[in-house]
């Protein structure tokens, strides 16, 4: 997910001018978040190639 640098990557809220450029979140709060979502989502892309893979080999 590409977003403007000086915002947070999962609220959007600005950064103070003196923060880390390289920083992604503004809190501990949004870094969790952000996480758990990329997990979340990774977890049914998984969960959807298991069933397109199962559905492909109960085909006769």
């Amino acid at each position: 997910m590409l977003t403007d640098p000086r915002h947070c990557a999962e609220c959007g809220d600005p950064f103070a001018d003196d923060v880390d450029p390289r920083r992604l979140t503004c809190s501990t709060r949004c870094r969790v978040r952000r996480h758990r979502r990329r997990e979340r989502e990774e977890l049914a892309r998984l969960r959807a190639q298991l069933a397109a893979m199962t559905a492909e080999e109960a085909r006769p």
